[in-house]
């Protein structure tokens, strides 16, 4: 079977780069711009160079020179090597099967290098989709665990980089990302809620033709901030909160204020590395975006500027000609979709299907919808619930006895029950692993209880886990105070 993946560009819209040091970010992917790793089966496990990134044949010394200094010494076959490596070793470690059959891995590129795009990764990300589908096994690694594995095989490479790009690159689409401490400790990674590309205002990409290295940004303020410099340690945070308070800007489309978070975030990073770390043309850019009141910062960590016109189309044609003339690049963005199946995305961790589990003292676990859960946001709120899932119908099961007689055992993803509401119809989950004792069948009659009382009457399911299954899963849920901060309840 010969597959085929693509993984596009990034820009990072705010937050950038306070994601390497616990902080938020909200990033997009760029339709347009690509990298495509193809797999195929072979007798030998291969990996092709690419004709042009990876040249080794060049016509004289001076060609050999010229090449280096452009385009550096590394191309692609070291991400498809160092990916490789690094699905072969989760796999192992976590008891995932692979097949014994070999490929031949090969890719392409349309993203300008060095430009602050997140290249690299794209070329990672599109070769680890081909490995899950290869080997089949895109079921047994979760969504969100994809980028750390991304990130692992860069950091194989001496690549220094944080999480961000590779969300943006697995997700698609628009992205808030928290990757608090917190989360990071007990989750192993960070919270990602997919917003609507809509609430984007039209964007625009400046980047130069003569980029700078955007490996080389973080060095310095990387130790300062481990050497506690107050104020690396005190920017930063600000940096993060410019993503958490950007993420309701863009809920409300205040971009006015978008406008104001994007130049404040450039800002910051400047006065953290400093213009000679920066670089003369990566400033230049932004200002020369400035120079027409557009809003402008870095994509990533230099070599491209992602631009906001908030004063429209007039606006935006004086953006174009001043770029032009200062030799720039610029084009309008396009966010390119996600490129997840519904079944992967559909688990309970799934920002927008929000769930509670709460945790008796006697071990019993209720399970039902949070209050910021999609279903209940909906024009007229739940009006149908149904526990006939396929095979079984959950509302007929009759749990007798105390050794549970009767009771199904379930996965935390298996599905629970499905709820409706006007025309649209979302997936509960079980959240828990462990035998489903009771359904709240009521809810079959009276759905609006899961409008009026979804944490009291209106819970969905009683599980009972495994005092060692309950363990390995309980540090993945956050605390009730922790999740009305993430969705902003009061």
């Amino acid at each position: 079977m010969e597959v085929e993946h693509r993984a596009y560009a990034r820009v990072g819209l705010l937050g950038n780069p306070s994601d390497v040091y616990g902080g938020r970010a909200v990033s997009f992917a760029v339709a347009g711009l690509w990298a495509t790793v193809r797999l195929r089966p072979s007798e030998e496990l291969l990996v092709q160079p690419h004709p042009r990134h990876d040249l080794v044949a060049f016509p004289c010394l001076s060609a050999l020179v010229e090449r280096l200094e452009g385009g550096g010494y590394c191309g692609g076959v070291r991400l498809l090597l160092a990916i490789c490596k690094i699905f072969h070793n989760h796999c192992k470690h976590n008891g995932i099967a692979l097949e014994d059959k070999n490929f031949t891995l090969s890719y392409d590129t349309n993203i300008p290098r060095q430009a602050g795009l997140s290249g690299s990764s794209a070329i990672v990300c599109a070769a680890l989709s081909c490995l899950l589908d290869f080997y089949n096994v895109r079921d047994k690694i979760r969504v969100e665990v994809r980028p750390n594995l991304i990130l692992d095989a860069e950091k194989e490479l001496g690549i220094v980089a944080g999480l961000q790009d590779r969300v943006a690159q697995v997700y698609c689409g628009l992205v808030y990302m928290d990757f608090s401490q917190e989360h990071m400790d007990k989750l192993g990674h960070g919270i990602y809620t997919p917003l609507d590309v809509n609430l984007l205002p039209p964007l625009y990409l400046i980047y130069s033709e003569n980029p700078s290295d955007s490996g080389k940004v973080h060095s310095s303020v990387r130790q300062r901030w481990l050497d506690g410099d107050e104020f690396i340690i005190s920017s930063m945070k600000e940096v993060a909160q410019l993503a958490y308070d950007g993420h309701n800007v863009l809920l409300q489309k205040n971009y006015t204020e978008l406008a104001r978070l994007m130049n404040r975030n450039f800002d910051l990073r400047r006065q953290m590395f400093g213009d000679d770390v920066l670089g003369a043309v990566n400033i230049k850019m932004v200002e020369v975006a400035r120079s027409v009141g557009a809003a402008s910062k870095f994509t990533g960590s230099g070599g491209a500027v992602v631009a906001f016109c908030p004063d429209g189309d007039a606006q935006a044609e004086l953006l174009k000609k001043a770029c032009e003339e200062a030799g720039f690049v610029v084009e309008p963005i396009k966010v390119a979709p996600s490129v997840l199946t519904e079944k992967e995305v559909a688990n309970y961790l799934n920002p927008g299907h929000d769930q509670y589990v709460y945790r008796h003292p006697n071990g019993l676990c209720v399970v039902g919808l949070a209050p910021a859960h999609a279903a209940l946001k909906e024009e007229g709120g739940i009006t149908a619930v149904d526990f006939n899932v396929g095979k079984t119908d959950r509302s007929e099961i009759k749990v007798t006895g105390k050794r549970k007689r009767n009771a199904q055992h379930l996965q935390e993803n298996s599905v629970l029950c499905k709820v409706g509401a006007t025309d649209k119809s979302f997936v509960v989950r079980c959240c828990v692993k462990g035998s489903l004792l009771e359904v709240n069948d009521r809810l079959i009659k009276q759905p609006n209880l899961l409008n009026t009382s979804a944490d009291r009457e209106g819970y969905i399911a009683i599980f009972m886990p495994k005092p060692a299954d309950w363990l390995k899963i309980k540090d993945k849920f956050l605390s009730f105070e922790d999740y009305k901060n993430l969705r902003g309840i009061c």
